[in-house]
């Protein structure tokens, strides 16, 4: 797999934190996993273990049990992603009764560092680890979640309800066609000739796809699906990360980056690497902590910096496409690169995916690279070759996560034959005086972007010719 020529990653790797535990709690449903029986006088057998994900409490008796026993256990109850590193040895005897989560794995994992981090795609994993965080690669796989698709990659029951997309030939007027099947026209993307259509909700969406698909002048007709808002970075309890030194150097040729995600808090003193926001939802209220975009901009600013030596013509424009909802579509993200574009976008950074191939978004992404304009996307936290979108466009640079320690691509990262290049997936970022950190391809996709925007604007040359320079490089050394 083909690495970024970096001299360094910019995130705290190694990060030594003694109990390092970034607490998250997942929504997934109720599962109870026991790793035997409850006696029938309700207490537990030696070496047994009950997580009630109803009231996040852990009950346990634990009595020399070794460690990858005891993790293949939590990654039974909890449906985690589990990594611990490779030589890491210990035996664990403990018992408590109805502990909360955080305190629960403060007892059983004591004698080793931990870290419980909330990846892009709503994938929680727990890295287990004796030296650094980074080394922490070897998955624990249990017999609960070994070859199970994931929730996020069953997305296809995940329409928008009384909803379709729909893509007109120039000239077709969609008023018109709303009008003969009782629709509502409630998005617009003119330019793109896409539109967002919402019916009564007693009418069959899909014989209304079958029947829009044969209308002369219809493109193409699909759902509108939904995509989950990525995991916001989580706070080290200890650690340092260098400050972000990039300065904005004043020139005509400025490029502009357009980042299509969360909302961006943009800190004080990076204000003038930013262009106002653009929100196709509302902006949700100001966080105390960092959202996804937060993280993603300052990753990419970095990886900027690094590439520049600490000055470029470059901005960032924030486009919000999740508002104050845990959701968006795919109609709102291609209302995202469209904005991008509409306001002066060369390159386009998307931390986002989902495992849906809509049609409607496909034409977008296209007619935007038609253009020259570069699009960047995460290929997805999961360990398979399903692919992606919009990564797994063939006009996108889809970019998958690097492990750091192994110089290889990260056990929980994707490896599709879609997957033009592999970038490191973590990255520590400064904000409000703490550090925070956010482990996925959605790092490693912002590292991406930032290093092809500060090549050309370090080069003079154009995006599409960095980019097509190093993804040559990248498919040559993967031998495709």
């Amino acid at each position: 797999m083909f690495s970024l020529p970096i001299r360094n990653p910019f995130s705290v790797i190694p990060i030594r934190v003694s109990n390092f535990k970034p607490w998250i709690f997942g929504v997934r449903e109720v599962l109870w996993t026991l790793n035997f029986m409850l006696l029938m006088s309700g207490g537990l057998m030696a070496n047994s273990l009950l997580w009630d994900k109803t009231n996040s409490l852990v009950s346990c008796d634990l009595r020399g049990q070794r460690i990858n026993v005891l993790l293949t256990n939590i990654a039974m109850a909890t449906g985690w992603e589990v990594l611990v590193e490779p030589g890491t040895e210990l035996e664990i005897s403990v018992k408590f009764d109805r502990l909360p989560v955080p305190e629960a794995l403060e007892r059983l994992l004591r004698g080793v560092n931990y870290a419980l981090v909330g990846g892009t795609n709503g994938v929680t994993r727990l890295y287990v680890f004796k030296t650094s965080m980074a080394h922490a690669t070897q998955p624990i796989v249990s017999t609960t979640n070994a070859g199970v698709e994931r929730s996020w990659l069953r997305m296809e029951t995940n329409r928008v309800p009384n909803e379709l997309m729909v893509r007109v030939r120039p000239g077709v007027s969609i008023d018109e066609i709303a009008v003969k099947f009782g629709a509502q026209v409630i998005g617009r993307l003119d330019k793109y000739r896409v539109y967002r259509l919402r019916f009564n909700s007693v009418q069959d969406l899909e014989q209304l796809q079958e029947m829009l698909g044969t209308i002369d002048g219809v493109q193409s007709v699909d759902y509108n699906y939904q995509i989950p808002m990525p995991e916001s970075p989580l706070p080290v309890q200890a650690g340092m990360v260098s400050p972000i030194l990039l300065k904005h150097r004043v020139d005509s040729s400025s490029l502009v980056i357009g980042l299509v995600d969360t909302s961006v808090q943009v800190p004080s003193e990076l204000q003038n690497l930013f262009l106002p926001s653009v929100d196709v939802l509302p902006a949700r209220t100001e966080a105390e902590t960092p959202t996804h975009g937060t993280a993603m901009a300052l990753t990419l600013l970095r990886a900027l910096g690094i590439v520049t030596g600490g000055e470029a013509s470059v901005k960032i424009l924030p486009v919000n496409v999740f508002g104050e909802s845990q959701m968006s579509t795919t109609f709102d993200v291609a209302a995202g690169i469209a904005a991008a574009v509409n306001n002066g976008a060369q390159i386009i950074n998307l931390s986002l995916g989902t495992p849906v191939d809509s049609p409607v978004l496909k034409g977008v992404v296209e007619e935007v690279t038609r253009q020259g304009v570069v699009i960047v996307a995460a290929a997805g936290n999961e360990p398979t070759t399903v692919p992606v979108y919009p990564a797994a466009y063939s006009s996108v640079v889809a970019v998958t996560a690097l492990d750091p320690a192994t110089g290889t691509v990260a056990p929980y990262a994707n490896r599709g034959d879609f997957v033009d290049m592999a970038a490191p997936g973590i990255s520590a970022v400064p904000y409000g005086g703490k550090v925070y950190v956010v482990v996925g391809t959605s790092p490693a996709a912002a590292y991406v972007t930032g290093l092809l925007a500060g090549l050309a604007n370090k080069s003079g040359q154009s995006l599409s010719e960095v980019k097509e320079q190093v993804v040559k490089t990248a498919t040559a050394i993967l031998g495709k």
